[in-house]
């Protein structure tokens, strides 16, 4: 709050009776009666409990310090209502209000009691009544309710439900949305709303700190922005720390690229994403041809291992390359064993470290075989 104005800012976001308490809502708003000069209601909301929102229309009509509502979002049902409760109403130029009939939730009209009927008539002409009063008429309002309409800002304020419209720079960014969408969105720009503890001072606060003078919600987005903006993110450097290193990115694109992250940290990642799935590919493609040249070094390396050492390959390629160098080229086993049966050491007088590396296979088939040449190097 600002102690020579004394103007404070309330914002109403979420569903009414299920995110927000009306009746402690509608508490708050007394205990700030008299104790400020000017209230801005920022309303957010699809709408919800009648009862509950009674209790704030109640507060809002008999309030003495000035109220004005901003609707920043969507204004659907009651919160409709609530906000035509405002000294005066304003949206911003993207925003949506709508408003209908009341109605018990599950249960069609011509199933209720006689009793339930005439409890929802006398609500719905209460709702015609306090809607009407900047200008329709209830009539004229009661066959707006029935079709349940919808209203641009634009169209609001040609209705006379509301007394400005407010330009703002996000009408192109909103334009197309569906209602759901544009109240998600707004809802998500607000992390550190809570409607439940209905703390009205957050948004003061931020303001206090960001050195802001009654600025309005739009103003101090901008402002949290601007700042993170000219921060460093978080982890962008050891990103492209070991970008760099694996050679996805060179040093000349280095800067560059580290601008990109304080500003757009998305763009970069979207960015190093593709170009680390091009050099995978790269890599992959020159480790497998590499694989095919030294074939006969690893005639006797089984599947398994040769996926780790591929593996090992692609963390380092240099390093391995130099490390298989200096591997002997193998023959397969068939040709090492005709070169060695024609040098005139016969098989049948072959020991075991002669089947360990010549026929390995051999042994691991032929269990018996291995018994016997370990016996008879026991012997």
């Amino acid at each position: 709050m600002n102690n020579e104005t004394k103007k404070r800012t309330v914002r109403l976001f979420g569903s009414i009776g299920n995110d927000i308490d009306g009746s402690r809502f509608a508490n708050d708003l007394a205990e700030l009666d008299g104790k400020v000069d000017q209230i801005d209601l920022h309303i957010n909301s699809p709408g919800g409990s009648v009862d509950q929102g009674y209790s704030i229309v109640s507060v809002m009509l008999s309030m003495k310090s000035n109220v004005d509502v901003y609707i920043v979002g969507i204004a659907a049902s009651m919160a409709a209502v609530i906000a035509v409760c405002g000294n005066r109403v304003k949206m911003y130029d993207y925003s949506k209000l709508m408003i209908h009939d009341p109605y018990f939730e599950g249960t069609a009209y011509e199933k209720l009691t006689d009793k339930q009927k005439k409890s929802l008539d006398n609500i719905t002409d209460s709702l015609r009544t306090i809607l009407s009063r900047r200008g329709k008429t209830k009539e004229e309002i009661a066959m707006l309710m029935r079709e349940e309409t919808w209203f641009s800002a634009q169209e609001a304020k040609a209705a006379g439900l509301i007394d400005e419209v407010i330009s703002t720079k996000r009408k192109n960014e909103f334009s197309g949305l569906s209602s759901d969408d544009i109240y998600s969105r707004i809802s998500a720009e607000y992390p550190f709303n809570k409607s439940k503890n209905n703390n009205m001072d957050l948004l003061t606060e931020l303001a206090s700190l960001l050195g802001l003078n009654n600025p309005t919600e739009e103003e101090i987005i901008q402002a949290v922005k601007k700042l993170i903006d000219g921060q460093p993110s978080e982890g962008v450097e050891e990103k492209l720390g070991s970008a760099l290193r694996r050679g996805i990115i060179n040093q000349d694109s280095y800067a560059d690229l580290l601008e990109m992250g304080n500003k757009t940290p998305d763009s970069l990642n979207i960015y190093l994403s593709k170009l680390e799935k091009e050099y995978e590919s790269k890599l992959n493609e020159k480790v497998d041809n590499y694989f095919k040249e030294i074939r006969s070094k690893l005639y006797y390396v089984n599947y398994k291992d040769k996926e780790e050492l591929k593996i090992l390959a692609k963390n380092n390629f240099d390093l391995f390359v130099r490390l298989t160098n200096i591997l002997p080229d193998r023959k397969p086993l068939s040709e090492e064993i005709k070169d060695t049966e024609k040098s005139g050491k016969n098989s049948s007088v072959w020991t075991l470290d002669d089947y360990r590396k010549y026929a390995p296979e051999e042994l691991k088939k032929n269990p018996q075989l291995y018994e016997r040449l370990i016996n008879k190097e026991i012997k």
